[in-house]
């Protein structure tokens, strides 16, 4: 039986193959034990009958049963006639053919850093399968229009909006945080370009309705040539800030006094339209009260002349 499975596999091309001694005389006693069993023997050849294990891994190591082999942990699973956790869907191919195994990758392989999206094209959406048409300036001015606030010395400086300009945020809250979230964006990115260019950058900002102190930015260069003039420049935005939150306090002060006096002259106006009110239905009262009264003084004088006329005609 041994001579008919070698010549089985020399058939098959298998013989320049190395053969590994252990696993030919395990599979040896494995088919005479199934030759003593006349109606199972096709079944367990056909179960037990194998190729040698070919691993490059091994190495000339001795082979082991697909059954026992131990395959250790790898970054690419093995396909999977060599996987021993799943024997049911071992499908040996013959040596020589081409045929190809697709082979999925781990997923730590495809893992990658989905936050940073800094190198990212602003033309390709987020599924990468239907970018944006990229706009020239033109399309830019006409579609969201221009910054404004820009001079370069006397001449306005024309700069397209690359986004459309959104409304103010009624919430404090809201606006507070995006202020704080947005301005330290602005702030490093006017120090990587003053250190790219050698530029001189200041940067001044306040909240309108904040109650810290300016923030400001002096490039390198600006710090280093001019230090008192900076300083100047700073404390001089900083006057101006307090002197406008000054000012909008006195004038929501002066706001609030004026409100507080309509308040106080309207209510008094409901109070004396009030007493008008009850003036007049206390006048309408009285006079009714005098029309019932001089109704009743005609009747009187009615019968009085009734019987002062029957009087003069029985005379």
């Amino acid at each position: 039986m041994s001579t008919e499975i070698q010549n089985q596999s020399t058939d098959r091309g298998d013989s320049n193959l190395p053969v590994n001694p252990i696993n030919s005389f395990l599979l040896n006693e494995s088919l005479q034990a199934c030759l003593s069993n006349n109606e199972a023997s096709e079944s367990l050849i056909t179960h037990l009958t194998i190729e040698p294990t070919i691993d490059p891994d091994l190495g000339n190591e001795p082979g082991e049963l697909i059954e026992n082999i131990h395959t250790p942990p790898r970054m690419i699973p093995p396909p999977p006639f060599l996987n021993p956790t799943n024997p049911s869907s071992w499908t040996p191919t013959l040596p020589g053919t081409t045929e190809s195994s697709h082979l999925s990758l781990p997923q730590d392989f495809l893992m990658f850093e989905e936050g940073d999206q800094s190198d990212k094209d602003q033309n390709e959406t987020q599924d990468g399968k239907s970018p944006r048409v990229r706009l020239t300036m033109a399309q830019k001015s006409k579609e969201f229009g221009n910054v404004e606030g820009t001079q370069r010395g006397s001449i306005p400086y024309i700069i397209p909006r690359s986004k459309s300009l959104r409304g103010r945020i009624a919430d404090l809250t809201t606006s507070t945080n995006r202020y704080n979230r947005e301005l330290p964006l602005i702030i490093s990115r006017a120090e990587r370009l003053s250190n790219e260019t050698d530029a001189y950058i200041l940067v001044l900002a306040q909240q309108a309705k904040g109650s810290s102190a300016a923030v400001h930015f002096v490039s390198p260069r600006l710090r280093r040539e001019a230090p008192d003039d900076t300083i100047a420049l700073v404390n001089q935005f900083q006057t101006l800030m307090t002197n406008l939150s000054l000012a909008k306090r006195a004038e929501a002060l002066e706001l609030t006094k004026q409100l507080q006096t309509a308040q106080a002259a309207l209510t008094n106006a409901q109070e004396q339209t009030k007493v008008a009110e009850d003036t007049r239905k206390n006048a309408e009262l009285l006079l009714k009260q005098k029309d019932i009264e001089l109704g009743a003084s005609q009747a009187m004088a009615q019968r009085l002349l009734e019987e002062l006329s029957s009087m003069q005609s029985n005379r």
